[in-house]
């Protein structure tokens, strides 16, 4: 007969079924008895990871059984726990904080000064949080908080053995009805290829045999799904892309772990809207090709060549008049001078 959980964690942390208010409502309805939480997951969301943790201790009657990969925030809400048991085919995985950074487009240096300021106060929250959780996973295992940071800076998987060793697991047990492969399928390895996950050692995975189809690897597979289809992933409503929001209708783009979700109708127009721009810059060979900038360059200092032109015109002295004979004397030829100041002021007087 299969084991009952009392608490079963094996989504997003942060989602409903994972999340803080549902480890609560989980809590209050078992009250003062002893809890057993089944855990298997890929992480989530911190905050939420580290308010269950606390939970967990407050009841103080926890026990945590972690199955398959467990990484992130799904390890940091065990840290709570009284005890932790891991399959001996499972495998742990801490890290430094992440979050999402948004930092592209054209920027000038003001731009770019304040993108730089503000990934720096990002940059600043992420080593804040690391430190909390180091701390944690220190009381938890006993080690020193600096090894901690060198593990989380690593980024690698610990089989069941090697958590036990660092203190973070406080027992290994095994369940007959799941058995270990000896390597993983290719089709496995692109899965965590595309999950951003590096490959667990071979002792962290497990299949069910004929008889338990709902067993480790199932439940595994199950959860990378979700991942690659997620139906509880969390949605943000982008608003500060103005132009392609304008563009495209809407009031802002959707984003779902941080990558947008466009329709195939949003995304040919921005196909079209580009292809028209490009058809609008494009200029015959013949035509002026330098860079905007170049060209108001060439042009303030063909001004004030003009300029410095006319005021040494008018600065030279004029010629001698003399009297003219209409009878006897042809008319004189065009004084180059004074046409060179007409011209020279003809073009000051249309420039803007």
């Amino acid at each position: 007969m299969a084991k009952k959980y009392d608490i079963d964690i094996d989504g997003y942390i942060g989602s409903w079924f994972s999340s803080k208010r549902y480890v609560k409502n989980s809590l209050k309805e078992a009250g003062e008895k002893e809890i057993i939480v089944r855990v298997n997951s890929r992480g989530g969301i911190v905050d939420d990871a580290i308010d269950i943790a606390a939970q967990f201790e407050a009841h103080g009657k926890v026990t945590c059984e972690l199955f398959s990969g467990n990484a992130s925030a799904a390890t940091v809400l065990t840290l709570g726990a009284k005890k932790v048991r891991a399959h001996e085919n499972s495998a742990y995985f801490i890290h430094q904080a992440m979050s999402w950074v948004e930092a592209w487009g054209y920027m000038n240096e003001d731009d770019i000064d304040a993108t730089i300021e503000r990934l720096n106060k990002q940059k600043e929250q992420n080593s804040a949080i690391t430190l909390i959780l180091a701390k944690m996973y220190a009381k938890k295992s006993g080690k020193p908080v600096k090894d901690i940071l060198d593990l989380m800076k690593k980024e690698r998987w610990l089989n069941a053995e090697e958590a036990k060793e660092w203190g973070f697991v406080d027992e290994i047990f095994e369940d007959k009805s799941i058995q270990p492969i000896n390597a993983w399928s290719p089709e496995m390895l692109n899965e965590f290829k595309a999950a951003g996950l590096p490959v667990p050692p071979i002792r962290a995975a497990a299949i069910p045999d004929k008889e338990n189809p709902a067993g480790l690897f199932h439940g595994f597979i199950n959860e990378l799904r979700e991942i690659f289809n997620p139906t509880k992933n969390i949605v943000t409503m982008n608003k500060t892309f103005i132009s392609i929001n304008t563009l495209l209708n809407v009031e802002g783009i959707e984003f779902k772990n941080g990558k947008a979700e466009l329709t195939e109708a949003q995304v040919k127009a921005l196909n079209d809207a580009l292809a028209d721009a490009g058809k609008k810059t494009e200029e015959p060979a013949e035509k002026n090709d330098k860079p905007e900038a170049n060209q108001s360059s060439d042009k303030d200092a063909e001004i004030k060549a003009l300029k410095e032109q006319i005021e040494a015109l008018n600065k030279k002295p004029g010629d001698e008049t003399k009297e003219v004979n209409k009878t006897t004397d042809t008319p004189p030829a065009e004084d180059d001078d004074m046409k060179e100041i007409e011209s020279a002021r003809n073009l000051y007087n249309i420039l803007p």
